[in-house]
């Protein structure tokens, strides 16, 4: 195998396996060196590559995949849901999200299919690293967009009490609320997940609504692509967390986050950001494109974990 160094980058001269990330902007992605360092660890001639596309090249993009031979890649915002029409098959859990961050590429059939790793590994990051347990918790999520459907979708697995969905636009909230009860009947859900059906409300992003709800919450999970509205900020600076632990999480991580995260930290306020969503999703990327177990302690180096 042919290795150079890219910025501290493992690339692959004349790889065998080629994967994509679709996204704008894609140049804070950690994505590249998290694969590339397991492809190496495994011996895998592969070699991931993030491209910046625009939204009217993105039909294209995706064709391109085809026509260059790619395995697979991932799919990042803005287009998680732009993404669907152009891809010819869907799994279950990116259907019932209706959103997409992982494509995989079939050689025979030459089509490809979209799949949603971001719920089960936003779920397993918790658990596995934050010893965080979702039965019986209240979650409120701020925002109605595809990260939020595929991280309420891994959730409403694990039994929590209630998901409060939180959006400015309300009838986007609610149209998630509706999605997400229509996927799953409670028959189903109970023979699914032996439990019975969580539940979901939507709720207006204004102080008079929010505020309650925030109080009532055990995690708080930020999907937008900004900081939340200030008042929000400032709610969670004044919880009263004497007797009990609040998780709050924003799904964004590195240069995209800004400083309020580090502002509501204190004792029974623990915080985190994307990255461990980031590092689940995609061990769970990298083992349905290679079927092979992914290395995590490597993904994790590459990740400075």
């Amino acid at each position: 195998m042919n290795l150079i160094e890219n910025g501290g980058e493992i690339m692959v001269k004349n790889p065998k396996g080629l994967l994509a990330l679709i996204g704008n902007p894609v140049g804070h992605s950690l994505s590249p060196v998290m694969h590339n360092a397991a492809f190496h660890e495994m011996g895998l001639n592969w070699c991931y590559h993030a491209f910046n596309v625009e939204s009217i090249q993105l039909a294209e993009a995706i064709h391109g995949l085809k026509a260059l031979n790619f395995n697979g890649g991932n799919v990042t915002s803005p287009y998680k849901e732009q993404v669907i029409p152009y891809l010819d098959n869907l799994t279950w859990e990116a259907k019932i999200a209706g959103a997409v961050n992982t494509l995989i590429l079939d050689d025979l059939e030459g089509s490809i299919t979209g799949d949603n790793t971001d719920g089960d590994g936003f779920v397993t990051y918790l658990e596995k690293e934050k010893n965080f347990t979702l039965k019986n918790k209240d979650i409120c999520v701020i925002g109605a967009g595809g990260a939020a459907r595929a991280i309420c979708m891994g959730m409403l697995k694990r039994a929590p009490n209630s998901i409060v969905i939180v959006n400015r636009n309300l009838n986007r909230a609610d149209k998630l609320v509706e999605r997400l009860n229509q996927a799953i009947t409670e028959d189903q859900f109970k023979k699914l997940y032996g439990h019975v059906k969580t539940h979901l409300k939507a709720v207006s992003l204004e102080p008079s609504c929010l505020i309650g709800v925030l109080k009532e919450s055990n995690l708080i999970i930020n999907s937008i692509p900004t900081d939340p509205p200030e008042y929000i900020v400032q709610s969670l600076q004044t919880l009263e967390t004497i007797d009990t632990r609040t998780a709050v999480v924003d799904l964004r991580y590195g240069e995209q986050l800004g400083p309020y995260l580090q502002q509501i930290a204190r004792p029974g306020i623990e915080i985190s950001d994307g990255s461990g969503m980031l590092l689940y999703q995609g061990i769970l990327s990298f083992e349905k494109w290679t079927g092979e177990e992914a290395p995590v302690k490597i993904m994790k180096k590459a990740l400075n974990w």
